[in-house]
């Protein structure tokens, strides 16, 4: 289950997928809705989709770094500094080292690829 919500994710990246008109069938035979758990792997990046929308808004990231290939050798990094069990809260996000204006970033600005770098704080 957690390869196909990574395949998925990749694939939305790469621009290879647009959209599911239904739910995927998972190797545990349990249907699974794109807008439903498998936005769980972009969370734990940092960003999830918006539905209808080429937006991907900014949460708080759950691991402390990742890596996606993206075509044409392009890759996109998700940098996390300072994050502890107590530093859960977004202090600053930065993409390509320069600071977000707004909370989100659109599909086509995060397929060029780069670095989303995010800082934590434990203060809300």
């Amino acid at each position: 289950r957690k390869t196909l919500s990574l395949l998925l994710v990749l694939m939305l990246l790469a621009g290879t997928l647009r959209a599911l008109p239904m739910p995927v069938q998972a190797a545990s035979n349990q249907n699974t809705n794109f807008e439903g758990q498998d936005t769980d792997v972009f969370s734990a990046l940092g960003f999830y989709p918006i539905a209808g929308t080429d937006r991907y808004w900014i949460g708080s990231p759950c691991v402390d770094g990742a890596t996606v290939t993206l075509p044409e050798g392009k890759t996109l990094t998700v940098t996390v500094e300072n994050q502890s069990a107590n530093n859960i809260y977004v202090a600053a996000v930065t993409f390509n080292g320069e600071p977000l204006t707004e909370p989100y970033l659109t599909h086509a600005r995060l397929a060029q690829g780069g670095t989303l770098a995010f800082t934590m704080t434990d203060r809300a």
